[in-house]
């Protein structure tokens, strides 16, 4: 089965969209280039699809220390100073693709103030629907959390 994801991250009327690397033991990880674009959907459906669809490069494995001294390229390009301060300010999403379905996933915060997916937020969607309608979702659920005049 041919599984590909897109992670974005909504901060500041911003959106973050990193590219993705896979490590030798098949840890998914957020990378550079990470897209910055504002809300325009003809920008994002061009820019998630450019990172759905191109291949994941391979990465060695890293070490704890290494993951520990690492900088991730989401926080360095919104400038947020963790990732509790992104979930307390912003929201994340994921779309997930494989040859039966897509799937959009939801952040929600947790009690710690970090992240998590809501379950009851998932919606999974056919093969033949079109990203845009996926996207016009991720809007809706923006206007309501940041405008909901």
């Amino acid at each position: 089965m041919n599984l590909r994801s897109a992670s974005i991250i909504y901060f500041q009327g911003k959106f973050y969209i990193p590219s993705r690397v896979e490590s030798e033991s098949g840890v998914i990880i957020d990378a550079e280039p990470v897209y910055v674009i504002g809300v325009d959907m003809g920008e994002m459906e061009k820019v998630i699809e450019n990172v759905l669809h191109t291949p994941r490069p391979r990465v060695p494995d890293l070490s704890r220390d290494e993951w520990k001294k690492r900088k991730d390229p989401v926080l360095i390009a919104t400038g947020a100073k963790s990732w509790k301060e992104l979930a307390r300010k912003g929201s994340a999403y994921n779309i997930g693709w494989s040859d039966k379905q897509k799937r959009l996933d939801i952040s929600r915060v947790d009690k710690q103030g970090k992240w998590e997916f809501d379950p009851e937020k998932v919606r999974v969607f056919s093969v033949s629907t079109p990203l845009e309608t996926i996207l016009k979702i991720i809007l809706d659920d923006i206007h309501s959390k940041y405008d909901p005049c």
